[in-house]
This record gives C-alpha cells, structure tokens and sequence, in this order.
C-alpha cells in the first residue's frame, strides 16, 4: 500500500531514525500479523507537498506526481490519501474547499482506474501553527465533512479524530504537540496508525 501525503506523513517532528512515522508504525501492526496477512507500506509522503501547485524545493504537485508514486509503483492495492493542509494553510484560506475536493475526486477515478483502493484521510487540526487562519480552519472542517460523508472514498481514516484536543477540536491533544501545532509527535503518530482498519487497507 502506499502512504500518499506531506510532511505528516513524511514524519516531520518524528524522532530522527526510529522509525516512528506513521506509516513505519503502520508497518509495525502489520507485521504482527500472520505471514500470509501481511502487505508491504510505500511512504509517499514530501514535506511541504501541495495537492494543488508545486512547491518549489519541496518538488511537484501532488496532482502532478500522483501517477509516478501510485498508479506505476508495481502490486499497489490501496493508496492512503492526506493531502490539503499546505493548500488551506499557505493560502490563508483563499482555496476553496471544491478545489481540493475535485483533485480527490480525480485521484479516486484515476485509482479505480488502476484497481487501486483510496482511503481518505481526514486533514489534522493546525490551529496555532504559524498560517493558521479561521478561514483556513472553516476550509478544513468543509473538506472533512466531505471526506466522512461523501461515500466515494473505498474506507476512511479519520486522522482528526485521532490526534485532537476534544477540549478544542481545532488543535491537535497537547500530548500529541511537538509544539509547532501542526505536526503529531511520536504518540501522535501511534494515534494516527492505531487508527487505520488494517481488514480495510490490506483488503485485495
């Protein structure tokens, strides 16, 4: 399967060389399972990774590159999707929610196209982070609300559910906060991983 995504799924803010990103903690849970239930994990994620525009040193689109790190990487069955943070933020809100989820729309297409499997993932909590904006933050709660609900998504990942503060939805749980307000730490991460439905994502 792949990991699809940015610097969260890149594993920002994760300890250096632990392998405590959340897809190597996905990876973990797999392992422990028996041989013939097992799938390997492919992390595609770029920091500072646009689904919309490229982002300079940080490379292409993710538009752009998802045919290279999904559709012709050989045995891919499911892509795990956590894309849009970078577009809501370095916008200040400016993208609307529908651009982002037409690009969804078009990675869905494209997957089934190939056989392949899309789990949305719903955009972790950024409030504090330094583009944070209420704008910003009402174009994230649009997105999630269509990744639950839309039904076009093969399985879903609700990512901001496992990592928010339920005191303040908006903000990630203080003791998953490395302390920039965007990235999960370590625990986080676990959070993030322990969330995943591995009958979903291992499914053939």
């Amino acid at each position: 399967m792949v990991f699809f995504g940015d610097s969260i799924t890149d594993g920002h803010s994760s300890t250096v060389d632990a392998n405590l990103r959340y897809p190597d903690q996905v990876a973990d849970r797999l392992l422990e399972r028996p041989e013939a239930q097992q799938c390997g994990v492919l992390n595609s994620g770029i920091s500072g990774n646009h689904l919309l525009t490229d982002a300079g040193t940080q490379g292409v689109s993710a538009m752009a590159r998802f045919e290279n790190d999904v559709l012709d990487q050989p045995g891919v069955h499911t892509v795990v999707l956590l894309e849009g943070i970078n577009d809501i933020g370095n916008s200040e809100g400016a993208v609307e929610p529908e651009q982002l989820i037409n690009v969804y729309r078009q990675f869905i297409e494209r997957a089934h196209d190939h056989d392949i499997r899309v789990v949305g993932a719903t955009i972790t909590p950024y409030e504090g982070a330094d583009y944070y904006t209420e704008a910003g933050e009402e174009d994230r709660q649009a997105v999630n609300e269509w990744i639950r609900n839309s039904g076009e998504f093969d399985a879903l990942a609700d990512y901001e559910a496992a990592v928010r503060d339920p005191d303040n939805p908006s903000r990630l749980l203080p003791a998953f906060n490395p302390g920039d307000n965007l990235h999960p730490n370590d625990e986080g991460y676990a959070a993030m991983a322990d969330e995943l439905d591995l009958e979903e994502i291992c499914a053939s």
